[in-house]
């Protein structure tokens, strides 16, 4: 069986390799407005706890997995459990906190998420290159999920919005369609973009379909929720009375610039390091410390002293200079550029980042009701994990093509896929086997496409640099 003259086997492998350059975070592909949905109509505690063991579920198969298949749906399972669980913490800590301690506590997850963005790679390249193999970089997770699910059911309280209301009652507010047509939007814009100069031509047909079945379905999408088919007002996915609302708007798009100058650093900086300076996996992970060290420092640190003085625009403006400063600096850096500036520009971005990513949560609730906070959040949580993901798809697509493109011309008797394995690493050797001279010419084509993924990081600089100049300028309510 094939697929526009690819095997299955083979779309899939591709598709998965793809993937993992694109996505490093599972969690990354949630629909945010559906996991703000089910957390505001069923328990908080029972949704995040059942979230928690589908990711344990997903990763027993991914460790266990016979095939490169089963791998896939694994980290599918992950993903679904994944985005639930983030979700919840943000929602269970925003109803169980008054704005004037809030941010605090929504700033110690930048805590626990920066431990793991820099342990998980150092475990995981440890683990398979030890006895252990790879698979013990999923049952690891079985591990902390049997320490971690008692305690949450011991420590965290129950939270029901809906108590006494029928299940049946509860599920029928799921705006079900709404929630298909997001899937869909995004899936098949991620899709086109992955796949597009890859596995076919930007002119094959299958991108093309691919693009217009991100057109048909986000305009169906559009006015499914406007003149709410299949759901209500009340229970629409998307809130769009949130629209008109000015602040709510500059903080949504401002977090969507945050999350860019978050996460496309983070994982275009370790490339660098990869080809550049020819380190090894783990050891890029040490290499991104000082970035994930000042970030979560930052957001920590910020939330903190929010408590003190609830002003959210000056951080927002700060963060964003030195957001645009950092990713300036990491445009002009070279296969010379030594690691000491290499872990000052990071810092930079690092600090501008954390100085606004987790604080937007905050702002955005203090502009709604309570009994919609669980709503801003899965708005606000949809513009972080919705533009990451693009904007990595983007700054991948752009880094691939431009590269292989390059290289394909320096090295004209080298076939596509050998080419494609330079550029993704699975081909070191073809690499490492070249001319010294002709190897250092495809690594500064390497490094150069990295830097493109960084006109993304600019420019969000700037937009929430600029947009943060609207914001209000006035003190929360605390008392909200």
């Amino acid at each position: 069986m094939d697929f526009g003259g690819i095997s299955v086997k083979r779309l899939l492998y591709q598709l998965f390799l793809i993937s993992q350059h694109i996505l490093k975070c599972s969690w990354k592909r949630a629909d945010s407005p559906l996991t703000g949905q089910i957390y505001s109509n069923f328990d908080a505690k029972a949704i995040y706890l059942i979230c928690v063991v589908l990711f344990d579920v997903g990763s027993a198969v991914c460790g266990a997995a016979p095939n490169i298949n089963a791998l896939i749906i694994g980290r599918a399972i992950c993903g679904l459990g994944g985005s639930g669980a983030y979700a919840g913490v943000m929602i269970i800590l925003s109803v169980m906190t008054d704005v004037s301690e809030r941010a605090a506590y929504l700033g110690t997850t930048g805590l626990t998420w920066g431990t793991g963005v820099v342990l998980g790679p150092i475990i995981g390249g440890a683990l398979t290159n030890s006895s252990a193999t790879w698979r013990w970089a999923f049952y690891i997770n079985l591990v902390i999920g049997g320490v971690a699910i008692p305690i949450c059911c011991w420590l965290i309280p129950t939270c029901d919005p809906t108590r006494g209301v029928a299940m049946k009652t509860r599920a029928n507010k799921i705006d079900i369609p709404g929630t298909i047509l997001m899937i869909a939007f995004m899936t098949s814009l991620l899709m086109a973009i992955s796949f597009g100069g890859l596995l076919y031509p930007w002119s094959s047909t299958q991108i093309i379909v691919l693009f217009v079945v991100f057109g048909v379905t986000i305009i169906a999408f559009g006015v499914q929720q406007v003149y709410c088919l299949g759901t209500t007002v009340e229970n629409r996915s998307f809130p769009i009375p949130f629209l008109w609302n000015k602040e709510l708007m500059l903080l949504f798009i401002i977090e969507a610039c945050a999350s860019i100058l978050t996460f496309i650093p983070m994982y275009f900086i370790p490339l660098y390091f990869q080809f550049a300076k020819n380190d090894t996996a783990l050891k890029t992970g040490v290499r991104l410390l000082p970035l994930t060290a000042f970030l979560v420092s930052t957001i920590v640190g910020t939330g903190v002293w929010m408590k003190y003085s609830p002003r959210y625009m000056p951080w927002m403006l700060c963060g964003s200079a030195l957001g645009l400063i950092g990713s300036s600096l990491l445009y002009t850096v070279d296969i010379t550029t030594s690691n000491e500036k290499m872990y000052g520009y990071s810092i930079l971005i690092g600090t501008g980042a954390g100085l606004y990513v987790t604080l937007v949560f905050t702002a955005a609730q203090s502009q709604v009701k309570p009994v919609l906070i669980p709503i801003a959040v899965g708005f606000i949580t949809y513009s972080q994990l919705a533009a990451s993901g693009i904007a990595l798809a983007v700054a991948n697509s752009i880094f691939l093509n431009t590269a292989m493109n390059s290289i394909a011309a320096v090295l004209p008797n080298i076939s596509r896929t050998d080419v494609q394995g330079i550029v993704l690493r699975t081909s070191v050797a073809i690499l490492d086997s070249l001319d010294p001279g002709v190897r250092r010419q495809i690594v500064e084509i390497i490094v150069s496409s990295l830097n493109n993924a960084y006109i993304i990081t600019i420019m969000s600089g700037a937009i929430s640099l600029v947009l943060s100049l609207f914001l209000k300028r006035k003190k929360m309510n605390i008392n909200s």
